[in-house]
């Protein structure tokens, strides 16, 4: 039977899986918490238990702090979709205990929570996680393939994002109140889209002239 200092070194692996575990959920549920309607598949997701842990890969396989989530599998293959797109949850900050800001973001691929970004994970506070001010960045340049430059002058390119609605793409522009926002179909018709009551409503038919009406006086 193996004693001392291997049943130390197993406590020590244990212990660091568990804080792992601890920051990973922590980070991810407070950011669910702050996350608009359209993404409710990724709060339902992590509510069902899809993370039972997290792991650091090497460094030559993924950027400095990348770690990966550990899925449970059936949760996984439920809302797995080989044509989601991937983007990354940016602008979330966690505190050590010294109070110094450390920067998280994690990454969604194919519907799912991959992993997350974090320079480390001791000495940690996590009551101090803030996803208050997200963004969400998709990978590749999609705003140069969807805007032209003028319309760029009026938008926020952080806040614009691709939502599936009923079976059809829009992206969102920006919020308007309480969860609703403005947005547009890929004709760049453009829409109030409003949670309670659900509905969705023609408010442009032309996304340049809209924006002018909007923001110029």
């Amino acid at each position: 039977m193996l004693g001392w200092p291997f049943n130390k070194k197993r406590t020590r692996e244990m212990e660091k899986q568990a804080l792992e575990k601890e920051v990973a959920c922590k980070i991810v549920s407070v950011v669910c918490d702050e996350l608009p309607n359209e993404f409710d598949y990724l709060s339902h997701q992590f509510k069902e238990g899809l993370i039972l842990g997290a792991y650091i890969l090497n460094a030559s396989q993924s950027p400095k702090g990348f770690r990966q989530f550990v899925q449970d599998r059936k949760v996984l293959n439920k809302y797995e979709n080989k044509k989601g797109k991937e983007f990354i949850i940016d602008n979330i900050y966690i505190s050590d205990l010294e109070g110094k800001n450390h920067k998280v973001s994690i990454t969604v691929a194919y519907g799912i929570f991959i992993g997350y970004t974090l320079d480390k994970i001791e000495d940690l506070d996590i009551s101090t996680v803030n996803a208050k001010d997200f963004k969400i960045k998709y990978r590749g340049n999609v705003l140069d393939k969807l805007f032209s430059d003028e319309e760029l002058k009026y938008l926020n390119s952080n806040d614009v994002y691709e939502v599936e609605l009923d079976g059809k793409i829009y992206y969102h522009l920006f919020d308007i109140e309480d969860g609703d926002f403005i947005g547009m179909d890929t004709a760049k018709k453009v829409y109030k889209i409003t949670h309670d009551p659900y509905e969705i409503t023609l408010v442009g038919e032309d996304l340049m002239k809209f924006l002018k009406s909007r923001f110029v006086e």
